[in-house]
């Protein structure tokens, strides 16, 4: 009998390691993500805790200017952050469906080599049963042939 072999298995060893890129990848970008998220809640933080201060009495004409300054600068920070963490969502749907491509390509060969493997087995069944038949006639033939020279 011979040995299973799947003609396309570098092929669904490539795939493998392209799922497991592509995996990394999106982890990356949501790892990201949630950096970016972080930021945009210091900053939030950040300005309501300059905005508490600006409420308290004894504030200096000069500790406004400079508490107004710090408020249009968080809100610059604040939009360029949204900014990023819009830019990296789409980045995060096309890797999620560079990811799903590649995970089904991935299981299609995989479903390949089964089918392949089974109808392998089914083969070789079929080969020992032939040649368990084969023997056994072949025994029985020995056994006539035995019982005729006598």
């Amino acid at each position: 009998m011979k040995k299973f072999s799947f003609r396309l298995e570098s092929v669904l060893r490539y795939r493998e390691t392209q799922t497991r890129q592509r995996e990394a990848e999106l982890q990356m970008l949501l790892a990201n993500r949630v950096l970016l998220v972080a930021q945009l809640k210091e900053v939030l933080a950040q300005r309501e805790e300059a905005e508490q201060t600006g409420r308290t009495d004894g504030v200096t004409g000069a500790a406004l200017q400079l508490l107004r300054n710090f408020m249009e600068g968080s809100r610059v920070r604040e939009q360029r952050v949204l900014a990023q963490i819009a830019a990296v969502d789409k980045e995060c749907e096309a890797a999620r469906k560079r990811h799903q491509k590649a995970r089904s390509d991935e299981k299609l060969l995989g479903t390949l080599r089964s089918k392949s493997m089974e109808t392998w087995r089914i083969e070789s069944l079929r080969e020992g049963e032939l040649l368990a038949g084969e023997s056994f006639l072949a025994g029985l033939y020995r056994r006539e042939q035995r019982r005729s020279e006598e």
